[in-house]
């Protein structure tokens, strides 16, 4: 879906020089869009472009969460939310702090 694409990202700098949306927001939609495994991730961000809900995306995208927070948020798609990848990251970030505060070089 390139043209698709290309109109998303207009409408998302336009909006970021009208002051609506987070230049953080807009960095961290382009990031998760790259990634993403399905075009699901980009058909949900469109519909909140195409409803400007640019709060909604702001409050979902302006950063991606710190360790640790959990992120048990109602929301499955943005960078501030919880999702399958955060989970599986977690559990690798404590084992890492576990074992550098240990001492443990050998289980890095």
């Amino acid at each position: 879906m390139p043209g698709h694409s290309e109109r998303l990202d207009s409408k998302l700098a336009l909006a970021v020089t009208d002051r609506q949306l987070m230049e953080s927001a807009a960095e961290n939609i382009h990031a998760l869009l790259a990634g993403a495994p399905s075009d699901l991730y980009l058909r949900a961000v469109d519909e909140l472009v195409d409803g400007s809900e640019w709060s909604e995306l702001n409050d979902r995208f302006y950063k991606t969460l710190a360790f640790g927070t959990g992120g048990l948020r109602g929301r499955t798609i943005g960078k501030n939310c919880h999702r399958r990848r955060t989970r599986q990251r977690a559990p690798r970030g404590a084992t890492r702090i576990s074992v550098r505060r240990n001492k443990c070089d050998e289980f890095l």
